[in-house]
């Protein structure tokens, strides 16, 4: 059981969109989509809106030339289950773009996949530090805690998921989990 809810979370991590668009007005944009995904009532527009928001969130707008092609490689890397390659290329876009957000979430995925929950708590923090919003980031600290054991701060990062996105199904399966832990039920 533990096993197959492991490759779940794994297969919700790994099927986090990958792609580039390019947004000029992102910030405005990410507002308004992010409005809209919490207070929609339709599944399939919350799909919808997701995609936008993981565009957005992919998007580097920096000065830098090679952080894009060092998201790629990692991404395709990640995606490949080459796990020590993907690092190496994440940890070169946070190196070069030290404040594009979604370059520590990426890191933080990789970590988490090789077993490193301290490292990823780490790229969480700074994830979340540079867009609160980050229910992706919120998301892999609620997996990261419930590895650690710390089954309350995994609900309270479930929730805040849920407070953002109230249809991701991942977050919603995990806070059920994590709740009847904490009511005595077994893991």
């Amino acid at each position: 059981m533990k096993a197959l809810r492991t490759l779940a979370l794994i297969a919700a991590i790994l099927a986090a969109p990958c792609g580039t668009l390019s947004a000029a007005d992102a910030p405005t944009r990410l507002d308004t989509l992010l409005d809209q995904l919490r207070t929609t009532e339709d599944a399939a527009e919350a799909q919808r809106l997701e995609r936008q928001i993981w565009t957005l969130w992919l998007t580097y707008e920096g000065a830098d030339p090679l952080v894009p092609d060092l998201l790629r490689r990692g991404n395709a890397a990640l995606q490949q289950r080459d796990y020590a390659l993907a690092e190496a290329a994440f940890t070169a876009v946070v190196e070069r773009a030290p404040d594009f957000a979604e370059g520590w979430d990426r890191r933080a995925v990789v970590r988490f996949l090789r077993g490193d929950c301290d490292g990823a708590v780490q790229d969480i923090g700074r994830t979340l530090a540079l867009e609160p919003r980050h229910f992706g980031a919120l998301f892999g600290l609620g997996l990261c805690r419930t590895v650690q054991g710390d089954h309350q701060a995994a609900l309270d990062a479930f929730e805040r998921v849920l407070a953002l996105d109230p249809h991701y199904a991942p977050a919603q399966s995990q806070a059920a989990l994590m709740r009847k832990y904490l009511a005595g039920y077994p893991l």
